[in-house]
């Protein structure tokens, strides 16, 4: 889906968007996979993984961060204070980013906020904590927002990726919400279990098949 949003109650009414337009379009709402961006700082333990946000913390480039965000807005941040509120304006840039990031008026997102581990400076929810807490999080936003899974944002590399395959997978495949074996079929098969391996009659390019009516 377009802008992460930052929160499940966001995310759910998103997905729910989605779901709701399918089926007026004549599709089953769950033809279309939706998947959540998410940045995952997990170690053994929760203090582990708290230490390393801090310490990546160390790494960010206040620059070069308000800089890559100016590009996808098309907002100069440049000319603005670290305590302003990001504005909603119309630009040539991704409106959904700029409305993600500007937040709503109670809660704002000030240009500081674009500057740290926050769910608009890392741009998707961010978890951090030992593999039990991570799980326990990430099965929260599929359980409240109805999400089909989660696109994995990479913090440092390989270490980032490392910790997700060897801590989290296997807390995930523990609870069954993993697999642990690659399955037989198509693409198609392993996105949608149980259903064939060609287009669902609702989809739109099932019409085009020969003889389709």
């Amino acid at each position: 889906m377009g802008a992460t949003p930052s929160t499940k109650a966001a995310a759910a009414k998103a997905v729910r968007g989605i779901r709701e337009a399918a089926q007026a379009a004549g599709r089953d709402p769950h033809d279309i996979q939706t998947f959540l961006g998410a940045t995952l700082i997990v170690a053994p333990t929760g203090a582990e993984a708290r230490d390393l946000r801090d310490e990546y913390r160390g790494y960010l480039d206040a620059a070069g961060q308000l800089a890559l965000v100016s590009g996808w807005t098309g907002i100069d941040l440049a000319a603005l204070g670290l305590d302003d509120p990001l504005p909603f304006v119309k630009t040539n840039a991704i409106q959904s980013t700029v409305k993600h990031l500007a937040g709503d008026a109670a809660q704002p997102t000030r240009v500081r906020d674009l500057l740290d581990f926050t769910p608009a400076g890392a741009r998707a929810p961010v978890i951090v904590g030992s593999p039990v807490e991570v799980v326990d999080e990430l099965l929260a936003w599929v359980a409240e927002t109805d999400v089909d899974g989660f696109n994995l944002v990479r913090t440092v590399m390989p270490e980032s990726l490392d910790a997700i395959v060897d801590l989290v997978v296997p807390e995930l495949q523990n609870r069954g919400a993993f697999k642990t074996a690659y399955g037989e079929g198509t693409l198609r098969e392993k996105l949608f279990p149980g259903r064939s391996s060609r287009l669902s009659r609702t989809h739109t390019g099932a019409g085009y098949r020969a003889g389709a009516s």
